[in-house]
């Protein structure tokens, strides 16, 4: 083998298949089982750490609590609105185990619900009624005091009441809002994405293939038929070599602009099924800001995956390009050609 530079080289070019090959199924496989937990992730992050799950429960104790302090008053929850007068107006009743309870109830479910139910993002229409009840409700809370008059206390435990009766009855407009986060096109999309993902692992193989046909090529003079000194069976080599080189340059690429467009235009990427259809990295941005827990355990690992797979996809195209660079050359320069040469012919 004559020229040894082209030959090492060569050698260095297959081996950047070894790194390459493992950046991508390290990415390809921190993408898909993060995209196969997503749909369960989306309902834990709204169901337990958003806290919509208690939401019908706290909100029907909350009303239970203040049925029972109404009854203090002998005043019927029933009665509320309806502009009865209270019977013992001077009487003093006391509120202090209610409103502990009321208070417990939002520190478990209540003030996180009505965070989420009035987010600029989040707080979609269909969340609104729900999001002003908890302002009412949070409103009439920080009115209690302890004692009270029963003049003082029916109205705000009338509004608390109606308040947390009106959240109970708007239980399945919440779930109906919760399900088209739960079911979005985002998160279908993604899931539709996973099974193809699986054929990315694939890719660094297909490359080895096609460096296998070159090599082959090579080692029959590296000349193509086309000129004295080429042979039928080498020439045949470049075809599997130009085929699988070209199915995973592709795929490279395309991946590695959808990498590229998501992570330098997020700004011009709507997501339509949060309020005001937000771009991407607005939303990025303020659930790693306002809601850490969250995006750890939906958005997070998903994240960075991507990221990870743009990288490889960054590293497989740069090899890519130098290996048609390498056979470009190799066809145009002929290093290994046979040094007897026919009548006419000249080194290149």
């Amino acid at each position: 083998m004559q020229r040894p530079a082209w030959t090492i080289t060569f050698g260095f070019i297959c081996l950047l298949i070894v790194p390459g090959a493992i950046l991508t199924h390290m990415s390809v496989t921190n993408v898909i089982q993060p995209l196969s937990d997503l749909p369960d992730n989306v309902v834990k992050g709204f169901d337990e750490i958003f806290k919509f799950s208690y939401l019908e429960a706290d909100a029907g104790s909350v009303k239970t609590q203040a049925e029972g302090t109404l009854t203090k008053c002998t005043y019927l929850a029933t009665a509320c609105g309806s502009g009865a007068p209270v019977e013992n107006p001077t009487q003093s009743i006391s509120t202090g185990t209610e409103k502990a309870s009321i208070a417990a109830l939002f520190n478990n479910s209540l003030a996180t619900v009505e965070r989420i139910a009035n987010d600029k993002y989040l707080g979609t229409p269909e969340l609104q009624a729900t999001g002003n009840d908890l302002k009412t409700l949070t409103n009439e809370v920080n009115n209690i005091k302890d004692p009270m008059k029963c003049i003082e206390a029916v109205p705000v435990f009338c509004g608390i009441y109606a308040a947390s009766d009106g959240i109970v009855n708007g239980t399945s407009q919440v779930q109906s809002a919760l399900a088209e986060f739960k079911n979005s096109e985002l998160v279908l999309e993604f899931q539709a994405r996973k099974n193809s993902l699986n054929f990315l692992h694939a890719l660094p193989y297909f490359m080895a293939i096609a460096l296998l046909s070159f090599a082959f090529f090579i080692w029959k003079n590296g000349v193509c038929c086309c000129c004295r000194e080429g042979t039928l069976c080498g020439s045949l080599a470049t075809i599997p070599f130009i085929l699988f080189w070209l199915i995973s340059f592709i795929i490279y690429v395309v991946c590695l602009g959808i990498g590229f467009g998501i992570k330098y235009f997020a700004d011009r990427i709507p997501v339509s099924v949060l309020r005001g259809d937000p771009s991407l990295d607005q939303v990025v941005v303020h659930f790693e800001t306002n809601y850490p827990e969250f995006w750890n355990i939906v958005f997070k690992d998903l994240a960075e995956g991507l990221d990870q797979l743009y990288h490889a996809s960054f590293f497989f195209t740069f090899a890519a390009l130098l290996i048609v660079f390498y056979s470009l050359f190799v066809c145009c320069c002929r290093p290994w050609q046979p040094s007897e040469k026919s009548e006419g012919s000249s080194y290149v």
